[in-house]
């Protein structure tokens, strides 16, 4: 699936989120580039089942390993190009757009919620779940 995005000339970064989910990417696409990542949380692709289970258990879906999923730090003009890419994938079928980096503010990492709320969303902190496979 990453070879044909490869070729978009807009795209500046691919990242797995195995390791502390989406908002560790997120923080660190976020600090190399200096500025902050407006997230909007209701493009993000978490399935049903997923989040349910994390509102169960107290979980925050973005703090957690997603084992084969992708973010990618793209210039506006070719993000649809990148999307469409990834979306002819079986892998890619779920790719959306969740939001856009943006001067900096207050924090790196912003999640608006239902409403346009907007809150900071915290660094991964505290020991990472190792990886078994």
């Amino acid at each position: 699936m990453i070879r044909p995005l490869l070729e978009v000339s807009g795209l500046h970064a691919l990242r797995d989120a195995t390791r502390g989910g989406f908002n560790a990417v997120l923080h660190e696409f976020a600090d190399a580039a200096g500025l902050s990542a407006l997230i909007d949380e209701s493009a993000l692709p978490v399935r049903p089942g997923v989040r349910g289970l994390c509102e169960l258990l107290g979980l925050d879906p973005l703090q957690l390993a997603c084992e084969g999923r992708l973010l990618a730090a793209v210039s506006a003009d070719a993000a649809d190009d990148l999307l469409a890419r990834m979306r002819a994938h079986p892998l890619g079928e779920g790719a959306a757009i969740i939001g856009r980096l943006q001067p900096r503010r207050a924090a790196p990492v912003i999640l608006q919620g239902l409403y346009g709320i907007e809150r900071s969303l915290p660094p991964v902190s505290g020991e990472l779940l190792p990886r078994i496979c």
